[in-house]
C-alpha cells in the first residue's frame, strides 16, 4: 500500500511504470481478498487514490472501458482494466521499438 501511495502520477508514455503499477494494483486486490478485505474494494477511498495515479488521458481510457464492458467504478474493474492496457502498451511498444529493446 505505500509503494502505491507514493507512487508519482503516471506519463502516457511509460510503458514501464504503468507496467509496475498494474502489478501493484494487482498485488493489493489479491492481499486484500486474501485478508478478507474485499468491503476496500469498492468504489471507495483505496479507488479514488488510485484513480488519482492516472494521467487524463488514461482515466479518458479507463472511463470509456468502464461504459463499454458495463462495469462500476471498483478497484476490482480498475484491475481489470490495468491488465488490458499494460497488455496493449507492450504490444504497441514491441511493434514501434521492437522486440530486442525495452520500451521507454
Amino acid at each position: 500500500m505505500d509503494e502505491l501511495e507514493n507512487m508519482p502520477t503516471m506519463r502516457n508514455n511509460d510503458v514501464n511504470a504503468f507496467e509496475k503499477f498494474a502489478d501493484l494494483v494487482g498485488v493489493t486486490v489479491a492481499k486484500l481478498k486474501a485478508e478478507n478485505r474485499e468491503s476496500e474494494l469498492g468504489e471507495g477511498t483505496l479507488h479514488r487514490q488510485l484513480v488519482k495515479k492516472l494521467s487524463d488521458r488514461q482515466l479518458e481510457s479507463y472511463s470509456r472501458w468502464l461504459s463499454t464492458h458495463s462495469k462500476e467504478q471498483s478497484v476490482i474493474g480498475l484491475c481489470d482494466w490495468l491488465k488490458e492496457e499494460v497488455t496493449i502498451k507492450v504490444e504497441v511498444a514491441e511493434m514501434a521499438y521492437g522486440l530486442e529493446q525495452k520500451y521507454a
